[in-house]
Formats: C-alpha cells, structure tokens, sequence
C-alpha cells in the first residue's frame, strides 16, 4: 500500500497541473470571444440604436476582456515556464513559442484602446 502512495500523490498533482493549465487557456479563449463580441457590438452601435451608457458599458467590457487576454496568456506562458524548470511538465519549445508570441499579440488590443481612449479625449477637449 505504501509504494501506491506515491503514485496517486504525482496523478493527483499532474491532473492539477492539467486543470490549471486549462483554466487559463479557456480563459483566454473566453477573453477573445468576449473581445470579438464587444468590438461587434460597438461596430453595429448605430444599426442597434444603443444610447452612451450602453456603449460605454460595451466599451467597458472591451477593456476588461483585453486586459484578461493580456493577463491570461502571459499567466499560461509563465506557469508552463515554471512547470518546465520544477520538472512538473514536458515542455515542448514549439507551445513555449506560440504562447510567448501569443502574449506579445496581447498587447496590441490594449494598445490599441489606449490610443483610442487618448485620441477620444483630445476630441472632447
């Protein structure tokens, strides 16, 4: 019975580290559908007859799904980094790459809706 302890602890600990990495891919995608589904509601603003406080709110939403998809691809790249280096999972380069160019990509949207914000602002002034 002993030497079966050990065994279930490691299935128990790869089947965690199986959900996690999980969670924050399912998070990422959600955060793109999310993001996708915000920039289609603000682009048929006009056909949907939406007043300020719904596109603002559509807007908001915008903003936060492109911080969780910033937030949750460099989250996913981190933890299979450090998985790596503990020896907790196989890492294979090709993944490592495609989230790192991943997270890069990331950053566009949130750039993006800063320029907007600030070009929004100028207007206002």
């Amino acid at each position: 019975m002993e030497a079966e302890e050990p065994a279930s602890t490691t299935d128990r600990e790869a089947a965690r580290i199986v959900m996690i990495r999980k969670i924050f891919f399912w998070t990422t995608i959600a955060s793109i559908a999310l993001m996708a589904l915000s920039l289609a509601l603000l682009a048929a603003n006009n056909v949907l007859r939406l007043d300020q406080a719904s596109s603002r709110l559509i807007f908001q939403c915008l903003c936060v799904s492109a911080f969780g998809f910033s937030l949750s691809s460099a989250a996913h790249f981190f933890l299979d980094i450090m998985y790596g280096i503990l020896g907790l999972l196989q890492v294979k380069v090709a993944g490592l790459i495609a989230w790192l160019a991943l997270s890069f990509i990331s950053l566009a949207p949130l750039a993006a809706i800063f320029a907007f914000m600030r070009l929004a602002s100028g207007f206002q002034a």
